[in-house]
């Protein structure tokens, strides 16, 4: 039987995408920003997918991006960078209760999430949705997606996307070693370019900056400067630009590079 929905007219086939699917994580390794691109691009492209990201649970509890496609900038710097598994966000939610979060009423987030109220700005999309994945029955990783149009969760999509998490979590641990020396590559990778760059930063910002690489909360920083924590999270933001990275963890990377390295 097939499985789809009906989606402004059209009604959306799924099962080729599953199989579809299969056979391209079945082919080679693929690293994670492949799997997403190929998420985006070919599997939940005709319900217009613009973007994704996976976050995973360190051993902390903090949740760490770890790879996306497509995210605008702007909203990627504005995310919070330090979010542990009990904060509550959609993506930590679907981690918490290993479930699919819904929400097509962007860009209000629903009664359900007031911690992101603050980005109820001009989107453009209206659908945010994101997926657990699992390894030993245990969730220890969540992908999210933005779509253009408001769709309607049904059972159909419900089931469509508990198999495509299925295959993503296969995937993402079938060569866990390679795909983890892979992110810590990239994480170690430093180049000098990005270190001169430190030398843009205000004295504000990089006091900022030390206390981020010290694990310093916004809320910690704000208390302890005197600032208040969207002053905080507003510099934070200029520091990602001035920095070209794509939050808190690079940015203090980098910042530890340099007082290693100077």
């Amino acid at each position: 039987m097939k499985t789809g929905l009906n989606l402004t007219g059209r009604t959306i086939i799924f099962t080729n995408k599953v199989s579809d699917l299969a056979a391209f994580l079945n082919h080679q390794l693929r690293t994670l920003d492949e799997v997403l691109k190929y998420l985006v691009d070919q599997v939940l492209v005709e319900i217009e997918v613009s973007s994704a990201f996976v976050c995973a649970l360190n051993r902390h509890n903090r949740v760490d991006l770890i790879s996306y496609c497509n995210i605008d900038p702007i909203l990627l710097a504005a995310f919070p960078t330090d979010l542990t598994l009990f904060d509550g966000f959609p993506l930590t939610d679907s981690l918490r209760n290993r479930k699919t979060i819904w929400i097509n009423t962007l860009p209000s987030w629903g009664g359900d999430y007031p911690s992101m109220k603050e980005f109820e700005t001009e989107f453009e999309h209206k659908t945010f949705f994101t997926m657990p994945i699992e390894r030993d029955d245990k969730p220890v990783a969540v992908i999210g997606f933005f779509a253009l149009p408001a769709i309607e969760f049904s059972e159909e999509i419900a089931d469509f996307l508990h198999t495509l998490s299925d295959l993503v979590s296969l995937n993402f641990f079938r060569h866990s070693k390679s795909l983890e020396n892979k992110v810590n590559l990239r994480v170690r990778t430093i180049s000098t370019s990005e270190v001169t760059s430190l030398a843009t930063l205000t004295e504000r910002q990089t006091l900022i900056l030390k206390m981020m690489s010290d694990e310093y909360t916004n809320l910690m920083i704000s208390e302890i400067l005197g600032y208040s924590e969207s002053t905080i999270r507003q510099e934070s933001i200029r520091i990602y630009a001035k920095l070209n990275c794509n939050g808190r963890k690079r940015a203090a990377q980098l910042y530890k590079a340099q007082v290693t390295n100077p």
